[in-house]
């Protein structure tokens, strides 16, 4: 990308119950490959082979606005329910550790 900023590779991804002791609900491995500054394509992997097809797009960061990522599931790869109708939308960071800064 023009920045040098890029979502290209495997992302660890975790939702915790908001509880006071946060376990972990859900994680997976995102991973993704950009054809193009604004283009994404990639994986979901939940694990027990469900996995997601994904395709999206890119907006990168501007003035006060982070690096946002939009993307559908295209194919499910075991029978599991998937909302094509809600968008998924996540910001990047480029530090090392996803954290931001």
């Amino acid at each position: 990308m023009a920045n040098g900023t890029s979502v290209a590779g495997t992302w660890a991804y975790r939702s915790y119950i908001n509880t006071s002791d946060q376990p972990v609900f859900g994680a997976g491995l995102f991973t993704f490959q950009t054809p193009t500054a604004t283009t994404l394509t990639g994986t979901f992997d939940m694990g027990s082979d469900l996995v997601l097809d994904l395709k999206g797009t890119i907006t990168p960061a501007n003035g006060d606005s982070p690096l946002t990522v939009e993307g559908r599931p295209t194919r499910n790869r075991k029978r599991m329910v998937a909302r094509p109708d809600v968008e998924g939308v996540g910001t990047g960071s480029n530090e090392p550790d996803g954290q931001g800064g």
